[in-house]
């Protein structure tokens, strides 16, 4: 339910939104040919933790000039989870359930505003 509501509000912004099912799945990704703004990594994922799919992707920008911003969406909530976010190499940091309005603000500091569509 939050992938959803997330990727259809980023879409109705005029953001472009590639999803992965796991962890793997997410550094294949950014591994690959493609070229990402942001991530947005549940630390939960099955497969490969986004903890630990962070620490990849973080291991794949080594020695290049790419830094990716990675932010987390999680449950957890306490002061500890954000600690072990930013440890783990992770930017930023949003718990779940989140405000609309926080979601997107968030996501506008760290890609900057798009252009709203008429359509969506």
């Amino acid at each position: 339910m939050n992938q959803l509501l997330a990727v259809k509000r980023l879409e109705k912004h005029g953001h472009v939104v590639s999803l992965a099912a796991n962890g793997k799945e997410a550094v294949d990704a950014i591994a690959g040919a493609a070229e990402f703004d942001l991530v947005l990594m549940d630390v939960q994922m099955p497969e490969v933790s986004g903890y630990e799919a962070t620490r990849q992707i973080r291991e794949l920008e080594r020695g290049t000039a790419r830094h990716i911003p990675i932010v987390a969406m999680t449950a957890f909530a306490m002061a500890e989870d954000r600690e072990r976010c930013l440890a783990a190499g992770i930017d930023s940091y949003i718990s779940k359930p989140n405000k609309i309005r926080e979601f997107m603000d968030l996501v506008a500091s760290v890609v900057g505003p798009r252009p709203i569509s008429m359509d969506a």
